[in-house]
């Protein structure tokens, strides 16, 4: 029986790392050989997830130099190692771009676009697309919006993988109800505003506890600190000054009760959300196989219709503390999760696996 060709997974910069987890554990489980490509910079960063079978750690240096060596030295290596099919984990971008426009033209190249609008009027994005000509996106929902663009295929994913558990690994007290809300304090991306006025205002249940796992160290985070300063309820939020540890970050998903994604129509790129991208809060709690509450208006999307429960605007932490204090919502919740039959790791890997072509290229 041949050996499968190997893939390469590449990432230029520190984003969207567990995307890239999850598409290591789709090619390693499926027994085709996988070469991680990352810049140097990233390697602590990934220390919790399954290893792949080879990682390759970009040269990384500032300016115009430091750009085309790292940029040939993916060609090498692509080239040293016989891969023949290359997979971006962030299909966009200069480093992409300048990749693209050297590449071989007998190697596959695939990617997922994490910014669809990118496909209307980028320059940069075209292109891309001449080389990568097979996109996907992480949402089914996504696929609604992408233009038609000829010779370019598309298909969508959820990043799903094991949340690890570490040693030590955290102890939940039973009395506790354990509210996560991933992500980098950004204040254009999350209503995080919007929960601190709800805060100053109204009972918290004493059970709840919030944890933002994300750096609060940058100017929002900052700010928000302050507003809770004032709020009676500010010991029942855990936020961090710095990245999260990978090993740390995997406990709290796997002990969470509920994630909160914050997304509000107010929120300023609330609408990108809706047409353009993603939120890793969607993907992280599939994963952990936890629902989520969100905003009223995500009642549209039919995947959320079956998995996730909602709030009117302005009455989140009502709608938190009926939930602390009587869970089986989310109990009915969590098992349409874990039942539903497209959010599986072999539902998912199957449609990563399919735009490949993995089977018929080998």
């Amino acid at each position: 029986m041949p050996v499968p060709s190997p893939v390469a997974i590449v990432e230029f910069s520190h984003s969207h790392l567990d995307c890239a987890r999850a598409q290591v554990l789709f090619l390693k489980r499926a027994g085709i050989p996988v070469h991680l490509v990352l810049p140097a910079s990233s390697a602590g960063q990934i220390s919790h997830h399954e290893p792949p079978d080879h990682l390759y750690l970009l040269p990384t240096a500032p300016g115009f130099r430091g750009h085309w060596t790292k940029v040939l030295a993916l060609r090498e290596y692509v080239r040293s190692q016989g891969i023949r099919t290359v997979v971006f984990n962030t299909a966009e971008g200069n480093d992409v771009r300048d990749y693209c426009l050297i590449a071989s033209a007998d190697v596959l190249h695939a990617g997922t676009l994490h910014h669809t609008n990118k496909l209307r009027g980028s320059f940069t994005q075209r292109l891309i697309s001449r080389k990568v000509r097979r996109y996907f996106v992480l949402m089914d929902f996504l696929l609604e919006g992408l233009p038609h663009v000829d010779g370019l295929r598309f298909s969508s994913f959820i990043p799903l993988f094991d949340p690890v558990c570490a040693s030590p690994p955290l102890i939940k007290p039973d009395n506790e109800f354990w509210v996560c809300v991933p992500g980098e304090f950004e204040y254009r991306r999350r209503d995080y505003l919007g929960l601190a006025e709800e805060l100053r205002t109204k009972e918290l249940d004493k059970s709840i506890r919030l944890i933002f796992l994300g750096s609060a160290g940058n100017r929002d985070g900052e700010n928000f600190r302050t507003l809770l300063a004032g709020s009676k309820h500010a010991a029942q939020c855990t936020l961090f000054a710095d990245h999260v540890p990978g090993p740390l970050f995997d406990n709290y998903l796997r002990l969470a009760d509920l994630f909160l994604p914050l997304l509000h129509p107010s929120t300023p790129i609330y609408q990108n959300y809706r047409q353009f991208q993603t939120s890793g809060t969607f993907f992280l709690a599939y994963s952990a196989g936890t629902p989520m509450l969100c905003d009223d208006s995500w009642q549209e999307i039919p995947l959320f219709q079956q998995t996730a429960l909602f709030y009117p605007l302005g009455r989140l932490v009502e709608r938190l503390n009926a939930l602390a204090r009587d869970n089986s919502p989310l109990l009915a919740q969590r098992t349409a999760i874990r039942s539903h039959p497209g959010l599986t790791f072999a539902a998912q890997q199957d449609r990563f696996l399919r735009l490949l072509n993995i089977d018929e290229r080998q």
